[in-house]
C-alpha cells in the first residue's frame, strides 16, 4: 500500500533551485536509502514531508494520519531534560495514562462509601479499569524492557541517561533522539545519517532491528555498509530530481553502471543518426543551389524538422567530477615509522588504556578500531607528541612528517576566505591556488567564502587540499568519511591507494575498512589486540570463531544436560528405593506396633507365670528397639 508520494516537488532558497520535479513512490514495507551529493537536496526533502518547511510547488500525498518520526542532523529539544528523560517522550501518551491510573487510584483509597459518593465511586473505578485496559493494551507494562533493549543496543551509557540532554556531544544527541524515535515506532522513519557516532557493535545491532522493522523508512546515508544491510531500495539525486532504483546500494552501483552504459551507447547512436541527417541536409541544400533545384531545398527543410522532433538525449555523466587528490610523499620514512613500549595513555595522570605495545611499518595502511571513548583518539595525540604517556615510550621514526586529519576540522582566523587562506597556508600564487583549489571543488563563488561558515564536508575537503601541500610522509585520520558524501568518500580512497607512505585511520566506515586496511588494531582498556589481514578476512575469522566457540558451548551444554539427566535419573531411582524403603518401614512399624499392643495386653492381664513375665517382657524390649530403629529410619528417609 502506498503510504506517500512526491509529485513534481520544487524547491528553491532564493535564487537557488534545490528541488526541481522530483517525484516519488513510498509503499508501506519500503527501506529507501536515499543517495547523493552534499547539498543536492536530501534533508531538504525531508523537511518538506514532515512539514518543517513548505513546497514551491508540487504536492506530497500522505496516508491518514500517518506517524512519522523525524531523525534530524541538527536536533531541536525543550532544555532542561535528561537523556532518560527525552527517551521516555518516546512514551507521553503512556505516561499521561500512568499518571492518571495512580491519580485515581488516590483518590479512590480517600472515597468515602455513603450516598451519592458511591456511584462516584463506582464510576471511577469503570474509569480506572477502562484506563487499565487501554494501558495493557498499548503495552504499557513493557516501557521499561523496550527502554532497556534500545538502551542496550545502541550502547546509551548509563551516565548518558542522568546527564542534561543540553550538556551532550553532538552524537550523544543523535544516539539519544535515534533511541527515542525507535521507541515511538512510527509508521514511517525519516532518517538522516542514523549511523553517525555509531561504533562497530552499535552499527551491527541497528543494521539487525531495521532490517526487521514494522513500517517504513526513508535513509539519508553515506554509509555504504549500512545501505546494503538496510536498504531494499536506493532513491538516486541528481540535477535536482531523483531516480528509484530497486535493490541494495551495491546493486544499484552495478544497475547505474550498467545503465549508464546503456545510455552512452543509445547516446552514440542517436548522435551518429543526427550528423548523418545533418549531412544530408548539406548536401540537398548544396545540390538544390547547384542545380537551382527547389524541391532539394524542401528535402532539407523537411529532413531539419525530423531533426527538431526527434527526443533529444543529454550525454551521460559517465564520471563524477573529482576532487583529483594526489597525496605524494617527498621522501620516504624508514622502516619503522612508530613504535609505541608499555605504554600507559590518559589525561591528568588517569589512564584510559594500559599495556599498549604497537609497531606501525613503512607504506602500512592500517585501521585503529574500538569502542567510543576508548582512547583511539588519545593515541593518535601520543604519535603526534602533543601529549606525553603516563607510562612507557613512544618512538618516531625518522623523515617521519605526520598530516593529521581531525575529526572536526577547525581553522584558526576563521574569517579569512577559502582563497585568502589557502594563499598565506602554502604561499603559492593566486592562479596556480585556484587551480588547486578547483581540484577540491571550490570554484568561484565557492573561494570567496569565509572559512567559518563552511559545511564540515567542505572543511575536511580543505585540510585535504592543504595536506597535499606539505609534502608529508604519514597521513594519520580521525574519521576522515564522516562529512563526506559516496562520490568524495570513493575518490579519497583513490588517492589514499596511490599514496606513497604510511596510512593509520580511526574509521567505523567499513566500505573505506574493507578498500584500504591491510592491517586491524583493536584498542581496549587493557592494550592492543591485532589482525593482520584485510576487513573481509576479519570477519570470517570471527564467524569462525563464534562457530568453533558455539560448538563448544553446545557441547558443554550436552555434557551437562547429559550429567543432568543422569543425575535425575539417579535422583528418579534413589526416590523409587526411597519410597519403596518407606513402605517397608511402615510395614515393620505397622507390624511392630500390633505385637507391642498384643504384649501389653497380655501384661497387663497379671496372671502369667514368672518365667513367661520375664521372657515377654525382654520380648517387649526388642519389639520396642526395632520399632524405634524403624521409626527413625523412616523419619530420616522423609525428611531428606
Amino acid at each position: 500500500m502506498i503510504i506517500l508520494s512526491a509529485d513534481q516537488l520544487e524547491k528553491s532558497y532564493g535564487a537557488n533551485l534545490i528541488l526541481d520535479g522530483l517525484s516519488f513512490e513510498l509503499q508501506d514495507r519500503d527501506r529507501i536509502g536515499i543517495v547523493g551529493r552534499n547539498g543536492a537536496g536530501k534533508t531538504t526533502l525531508f523537511k518538506l514531508i514532515s512539514g518543517i518547511e513548505s513546497i514551491d510547488a508540487g504536492v506530497i500525498n500522505k496516508k491518514r494520519n500517518l506517524r512519522i518520526g523525524y531523525l534530524e542532523q541538527i536536533p531541536s529539544v525543550p532544555t532542561g531534560l535528561t537523556g532518560k528523560e527525552v527517551l521516555q517522550m518516546a512514551f507521553e501518551d503512556l505516561l499521561k495514562i500512568e499518571k492518571e491510573m495512580h491519580e485515581l487510584s488516590n483518590g479512590l483509597s480517600a472515597h468515602s462509601h455513603s450516598g451519592e459518593a458511591d456511584q462516584l465511586l463506582e464510576q471511577k473505578l469503570l474509569n480506572l479499569d477502562e484506563l487499565q485496559k487501554q494501558f495493557e493494551l498499548r503495552g504499557g507494562y513493557e516501557m521499561d524492557v523496550q527502554l532497556n533493549r534500545i538502551v542496550e543496543g545502541l550502547k546509551i551509557k548509563e551516565m548518558l541517561l542522568s546527564r542534561a540532554f543540553e550538556d551532550m556531544s553532538g552524537g550523544e544527541k543523535t544516539r539519544i533522539l535515534l533511541g527515542r524515535i525507535l521507541l515511538e515506532a512510527p509508521e514511517l522513519l525519516l532518517l538522516d545519517e542514523p549511523t553517525n557516532h555509531l561504533d562497530l557493535e552499535a552499527l551491527e545491532w541497528l543494521e539487525g532491528y531495521l532490517a526487521t522493522y514494522n513500517g517504513a523508512m526513508l535513509m539519508i546515508s553515506h554509509d555504504r555498509q549500512f545501505l546494503d544491510q538496510v536498504a531494499t531500495k536506493i532513491l538516486e539525486f541528481d540535477d535536482k530530481a531523483c531516480k528509484v532504483w530497486l535493490g541494495n546500494y551495491s546493486k544499484f552501483k552495478q544497475d547505474r553502471d550498467d545503465w549508464l552504459q546503456q545510455q552512452v551507447e543509445i547516446y552514440r547512436q542517436q548522435q551518429k543518426k543526427v550528423r548523418a541527417m545533418e549531412e544530408a541536409i548539406h548536401r540537398f541544400e548544396d545540390w538544390g543551389g547547384r542545380t537551382n533545384n527547389k524541391a532539394m531545398f524542401v528535402k532539407a527543410r523537411n529532413m531539419q524538422k525530423r531533426i527538431d522532433k526527434l527526443d533529444k538525449i543529454d550525454r551521460p555523466k559517465t564520471k563524477e567530477k573529482d576532487m583529483g587528490l594526489s597525496f605524494k610523499a617527498e621522501s620516504r620514512t624508514g622502516n619503522v615509522v612508530f613504535r609505541l613500549e608499555n605504554v600507559v595513555s590518559g589525561y591528568d595522570q588517569k589512564p584510559l588504556v594500559k599495556n599498549v605495545d604497537l609497531e606501525i611499518n613503512y607504506q602500512e595502511r592500517a585501521v585503529l578500531m574500538g569502542a567510543n571513548g576508548v582512547g583511539k583518539t588519545t593515541l593518535f595525540k601520543l604519535l603526534m607528541g602533543t601529549l606525553e604517556p603516563i607510562e612507557g615510550r613512544v618512538k618516531i621514526g625518522s623523515r617521519v612528517k605526520i598530516g593529521y586529519l581531525e575529526q572536526e576540522v577547525d581553522f584558526e582566523e576563521s574569517e579569512r576566505t577559502v582563497l585568502q587562506l589557502f594563499n598565506e597556508e602554502t604561499g603559492i600564487g593566486e592562479f596556480q591556488a585556484r587551480g588547486k583549489l578547483a581540484r577540491f571543488m571550490f570554484f568561484s563563488e565557492d573561494l570567496s567564502k569565509k572559512v567559518n561558515s563552511l559545511s564540515g564536508g567542505e572543511r575536511v575537503k580543505l585540510k585535504l587540499c592543504l595536506m597535499m601541500e606539505q609534502g608529508i610522509t604519514v597521513l594519520l585520520m580521525d574519521e576522515p568519511t564522516n562529512h563526506m558524501d559516496i562520490p568524495s568518500r570513493e575518490i579519497l580512497e583513490i588517492a589514499l591507494e596511490e599514496f606513497e607512505g604510511t596510512v593509520l585511520m580511526i574509521s567505523h566506515d567499513r566500505y573505506f575498512i574493507r578498500r584500504l586496511a591491510e592491517r586491524l588494531i583493536f584498542l581496549s582498556a587493557n592494550g592492543i589486540k591485532q589482525f593482520d589481514g584485510d576487513y573481509d578476512d576479519w570477519r570470517e575469522f570471527e564467524s569462525e570463531k563464534k562457530e568453533i566457540i558455539q560448538e563448544v558451548v553446545e557441547k558443554k551444554v550436552e555434557t551437562v544436560n547429559a550429567w543432568r539427566n543422569t543425575e535425575d535419573r539417579n535422583k528418579q531411582n534413589e526416590a523409587r528405593r526411597n519410597q519403596k524403603k518407606l513402605s517397608e518401614l511402615e510395614g515393620v512399624i505397622e507390624k511392630q506396633e500390633m505385637e507391642l499392643k498384643t504384649i501389653e495386653a497380655e501384661l497387663a492381664e497379671g496372671s502369667l507365670p514368672y518365667e513367661q513375665l520375664i521372657a515377654l517382657c525382654e520380648r517387649q524390649k526388642t519389639v520396642k528397639e526395632v520399632l524405634d530403629d524403624a521409626s527413625f529410619e523412616w523419619l530420616e528417609l522423609s525428611e531428606g
